[in-house]
């Protein structure tokens, strides 16, 4: 039987991290999971430290390691997810950590809302801050004018398919991506606890944009939707 849910871990020089990672996918109370980590051409141990964790795991077979040669984060996420044979697919940084419960509590999710679209869960940032997010739906027009969905938040393949995948060229990829997804009549499911401990770093690239950047993003990604932001007056 296919597992339920399908975990994809892009990383890039992640040795730091990446095995509290893999191990926190591991450690989950439901075994309903398959791991695709898949590597964009690291130049530190970030594979030989999955590779390692494998060999000592009976989990084993449970993880797909794939390499990938500088392709850029979205694209590496659609190279991992066409390799995606369950419904569902939850992306997860190699820098963050799965809760326990995270795969039980979407398991659960799911049973209860068979025809959502995509499940939301609260965030739990460590590191730079201390502090719960507790991620809520708040629309979809709230979603044309900001992001409020986080990457980690799980979908079926054939939503991401329709949706025509990632695009290239963004920072805000996922944020891009749920435009295309989501639409005002989708259902979204919040699960109200902390699935995801996210690992907030003052060097990572979205962090470390400016306010120019981050206009400049938001412009790309309202003309690259042009027509869905001219329909709500949004351009």
């Amino acid at each position: 039987m296919n597992p339920l849910i399908t975990i994809v871990m892009p990383c890039y020089n992640s040795e730091r991290f990446v095995a509290d990672a893999v191990s926190s996918v591991l450690a989950q109370t439901s075994d309903n999971w398959r791991l695709i980590v898949i590597d964009d051409g690291s130049t530190d141990s970030t594979t030989l430290i999955v590779r390692n964790i494998m060999l000592s795991s009976p989990k084993a077979g449970k993880i797909l390691l794939i390499g990938s040669n500088h392709l850029g984060l979205g694209a590496i996420r659609n190279k991992a997810i066409k390799e995606v044979t369950s419904e569902w697919v939850l992306p997860f940084d190699s820098d963050d950590i799965l809760h326990p419960d995270a795969i039980a509590q979407l398991e659960k999710a799911i049973a209860a809302n068979p025809d959502a679209d995509l499940f939301v869960s609260w965030y739990h940032h460590f590191g730079a801050e201390d502090r719960v997010i507790e991620r809520r739906w708040l629309g979809y027009e709230r979603l044309l004018r900001a992001n409020h969905i986080p990457a980690s938040s799980c979908y079926r393949k054939s939503s991401w398919e329709r949706a025509g995948r990632y695009r290239s060229g963004f920072i805000y990829e996922d944020w891009e991506l749920w435009i295309r997804m989501l639409g005002p009549d989708s259902k979204v499911v919040e699960i109200p606890e902390v699935l995801i401990e996210y690992r907030v770093r003052p060097d990572s690239i979205s962090h470390a944009m400016t306010p120019e950047a981050q206009k400049a993003e938001r412009r790309k990604i309202r003309e690259m939707n042009r027509e869905i932001y001219e329909k709500y007056g949004l351009m």
